[in-house]
């Protein structure tokens, strides 16, 4: 850079060598698609897209180097990470350039979406050309998994009611990386009180009544899941959880009888009592009650605690046991509503409701 005297002239001598003329922007993109597609998964290596770059400058004599440089519209990094451009051919400064999967497991249809994406061609001065194209990523049928799973479920009702028809135990859970995709869910063993409710993942119980935690705690069983494509087997373990439930009353005539002046102990008649809760693996002890006008008579007395035991109701003061005493003119007898009541050691209860009769004896005459 100089500058000229305004009042000298100057003659400039210029030698140069002539060659061909050098273009202000030297590599040129002469072929690209305006999108580009591949699918999801795809192992390492497949092309996404082949693009043809022309620039015939050379510098010392070889043709001149060329930088690739790669944007996405949303992920660079994630775009960069995921694919690779390599300049695979050069043939008289036209070349071949590839872009290709670098890491498959970036390649997936649910998650990564690419939208537009840009190549910049860069030469040793700077000049740069570039393309723009869009990028597909092809949504393929990919397996699920699902793994072995338990639930937990109470045998029943906290007051010991069984199960209704649908009560829903727990939703059996499947990894599946194609987002949308419709599984069917089937129980396959036989004589199992669940299944699924139709259409769904959620498995329920179909027959409450043979849910019982003292007769099988744990439930084990096969499913099978189908997305139309991929089938999969597993194994469901559904644990009851102990409800403690109120005793059974059984076998109970609805009139009991007694002669007056019966001597204490003497059995007036038995129950039977059903109570399967057990407490530290031995039966729980139950209570007894016996409500009604001559209740005081008698008492309760259990032969065994047991899951089955049979209690007996006998005489406890039969110094009151006296029919003339407790004669009802209205009714012409000595009959008396009694309400019996079991107890177990968390409170719950049952109770049936029966009569005690007293019979009249014929009694000596004394004088006075």
């Amino acid at each position: 850079k100089f500058t000229m005297p305004a009042d000298k002239n100057i003659n400039v001598l210029v030698s140069a060598e002539l060659t061909d003329p050098a273009p202000s922007l030297h590599a040129q993109i002469t072929s690209v698609a305006a999108k580009y597609a591949i699918d999801e998964n795809a192992d390492k290596g497949p092309v996404l897209a082949q693009i043809t770059v022309v620039d015939k400058a050379k510098v010392d004599g070889d043709y001149e180097k060329l930088s690739y440089i790669m944007k996405s519209n949303n992920d660079t990094q994630l775009f960069n990470e995921t694919f690779e451009v390599n300049e695979v051919n050069n043939f008289a400064g036209v070349r071949t350039v590839e872009i290709s999967v670098k890491n498959q497991e970036l390649l997936d249809y649910e998650s990564v979406k690419f939208g537009g994406a840009t190549l910049y061609v860069v030469n040793e001065s700077g000049d740069y050309d570039c393309a723009h194209f869009d990028i597909f990523i092809n949504d393929l049928s990919e397996d699920f998994t699902i793994s072995n799973q338990a639930f937990t479920l109470p045998e029943k009702y906290t007051d010991g009611s069984n199960w209704k028809a649908g009560k829903e135990v727990g939703d059996v859970i499947i990894t599946d990386p194609d987002y949308g995709a419709v599984h069917t869910y089937k129980v396959i063993a036989t004589g199992v009180p669940f299944n699924f409710a139709p259409g769904t993942n959620k498995l329920v119980v179909t027959d409450g009544s043979v849910l019982d935690y003292e007769t099988k705690s744990t439930w084990t069983f096969e499913i099978k899941v189908s997305d139309g494509e991929y089938t999969h087997d597993a194994t469901i373990t559904v644990k009851l959880t102990d409800v403690y439930e109120a005793p059974m009353i059984e076998n109970h005539p609805n009139t009991y009888t007694i002669k007056e002046n019966a001597a204490n102990g003497t059995v007036l008649g038995k129950f039977d009592i059903f109570d399967l809760d057990d407490t530290d693996n031995e039966y729980e002890q139950l209570t007894y009650k016996l409500e009604g006008t001559i209740s005081d008579l008698f008492e309760v007395k259990e032969k065994a605690n047991r899951e089955n035991r049979t209690v007996t109701i006998v005489v406890k003061d039969a110094s009151k046991l006296d029919y003339e005493k407790y004669y009802n003119k209205t009714e012409e007898n000595a009959t008396f509503p009694i309400t019996f009541t079991a107890t177990d050691t968390d409170g719950n209860s049952a109770s049936v409701k029966t009569y005690f009769a007293i019979e009249d004896v014929n009694e000596d005459l004394t004088a006075t």
